[in-house]
């Protein structure tokens, strides 16, 4: 097996790469990074690859190799914001840097399967700060649903990485001028904790009210993550593995939009 995992140094793309060599010991994995270090567990490594920059793709696509396996990990999007008040131009800019590259590379590439990685951004406390992003997530998923023989989704739970904590930094810093954000530094404010770790429980909370199954709940961890890239390295045929905590189940249909969402099909030109 021969698998390219974009975006490998971040924790998606090390969940992949682990899961990838248990499934197969003897996989070739290539990967990229933006930084000039090697990708940790890659054989071949392409270094400074940056999306933001117009040509930033060109090393990949040069690519001759023959992909079983495609993960198409970078995110980015105006975080911070709530959904609802996403502009046009802040999701074009995001589908530039997260799903056109991905879509791009599978046509010339033309892996024998493409994963891409979303998020839980229809339920109730990503809709207050997942801004344009969730728009992406929409696009990435309704891209799986119609094309399940090609793309596959991995709906993940909120982990923690460096990722997470600089979205909670940035709501702190936003709090003092955001009325979105006042409900939540209000119960902040009476916790007595630290904000990291007051939002990282208060991620948790919300997932178990709102996303939960029932059973047992904790926060998604990288072993939580790399289960899910197992399960779908087994043949999963479903365009949506979702993936919280332990707990792994699959769909065929896209979630129903909340009224937070009802531009969705403007503000991504359809």
């Amino acid at each position: 097996m021969k698998v390219l995992v974009v975006g490998g140094s971040g924790v998606a793309g090390q969940c992949a790469i682990r899961a990838v060599r248990q499934f197969d010991a003897q996989a070739e994995i290539w990967s990229s990074s933006s930084k000039s270090a090697d990708v940790p567990g890659a054989h071949h490594t392409l270094h400074g690859v940056d999306l933001s920059k117009a040509d930033g793709l060109k090393p990949l696509l040069a690519l001759t190799e023959k992909f079983d396996y495609l993960f198409h990990t970078p995110a980015f999007g105006s975080v911070g914001a709530p959904v609802a008040d996403a502009t046009k131009p802040e999701v074009e800019s995001a589908l530039q840097f997260c799903l056109e590259p991905m879509v791009a590379l599978t046509q010339k590439l033309r892996p024998k399967m493409t994963v891409a990685y979303t998020a839980y951004y229809f339920k109730p406390h990503l809709l207050a700060f997942y801004g344009a992003l969730a728009y992406v997530k929409y696009a990435t998923e309704k891209l799986a649903v119609e094309n399940p023989q090609q793309y596959k989704c991995l709906r993940i739970g909120s982990f923690v990485s460096k990722a997470t904590r600089g979205i909670g930094l940035l709501l702190q810093r936003m709090s003092k001028t955001a009325p979105h954000l006042k409900p939540l530094m209000d119960e902040y404010a009476q916790s007595g904790m630290k904000f990291s770790d007051f939002f990282f429980k208060y991620i948790g909370e919300q997932e178990q009210q709102n996303v939960s199954r029932g059973g047992s709940y904790h926060m998604t961890t990288e072993e939580d993550i790399v289960a899910a890239h197992l399960h779908l390295l087994k043949g999963e045929r479903s365009p949506i593995i979702n993936v919280l905590g332990s707990d792994i189940w699959t769909e065929h249909a896209l979630p129903e939009l909340p009224v937070e969402m009802a531009r969705a099909g403007e503000l991504l030109g359809k």
